[in-house]
């Protein structure tokens, strides 16, 4: 009985650590600068065009970064990646 005991414990340890982890990955870190939501379309982006694509984001931002003080607006998740690559590259584009 002592056997069973230890190893439900033991079990109960892994099981309870594995949620831990899995709920940890859920979380964003707190100097995390991006958003990406259904309430993104009410956040004040500094920009008017996306600069990597130059598509107009006044109505339809899809994610936005926080770069140099300004929250930066994004027709899509892949022009906010390319952008992070090389923010340089396109400050010139930002409108």
């Amino acid at each position: 009985t002592m056997k069973k005991i230890l190893n439900i414990i033991i079990i109960s340890f892994f099981i309870l650590a594995c949620k831990n982890q899995d709920s940890a990955k859920d979380q964003k870190p707190t100097n995390d600068t991006t958003t990406k939501s259904e309430s993104i379309k009410s956040v004040q982006v500094s920009n008017h065009e996306d600069p990597v694509c130059s598509m107009n984001v006044d109505k339809n931002v899809a994610d936005s970064a926080n770069y140099n003080g300004q929250i930066l607006g994004f027709c899509s998740s892949e022009c906010k990646s390319e952008f992070l690559k090389n923010p340089t590259a396109y400050t010139k584009n930002i409108k």
